[in-house]
């Protein structure tokens, strides 16, 4: 499995951007992005959203489970958010838990 780090500098390299100018392009906190890059820290599902939300071609696809090209092409099974949030979800001990609905 690739680390998600690694998953992130791949993004970054795809999309020809640096971390400090995605951050400043899309109003991250400076430290959560460098955190996670550096290997430091683990991104929860909201910083992996907001991700996808602020740049629609990252693949939510590759960012979650590393299928696939890093972005994805715009117009394809709606948006990486949307992918996000309709994925059944399992808890530690395999009980599923409800998807979040942000659209109500």
């Amino acid at each position: 499995m690739i680390p998600i780090n690694e998953k992130l500098k791949a993004i970054f390299i795809a999309l020809k951007t640096t971390p400090h100018k995605f951050l400043i392009d899309h109003q991250f906190n400076r430290m959560t992005i460098y955190n996670i890059v550096g290997g430091r820290t683990k991104p929860g599902l909201e910083i992996l959203e907001r991700l996808c939300q602020a740049e629609p071609r990252i693949s939510a696809e590759y960012l979650l489970r590393g299928e696939g090209p890093p972005l994805r092409e715009l117009g394809k099974s709606g948006s990486s958010a949307r992918q996000l949030r309709g994925r059944q979800v399992h808890s530690p001990v395999n009980r599923p838990v409800k998807p979040i609905d942000n659209d109500n």
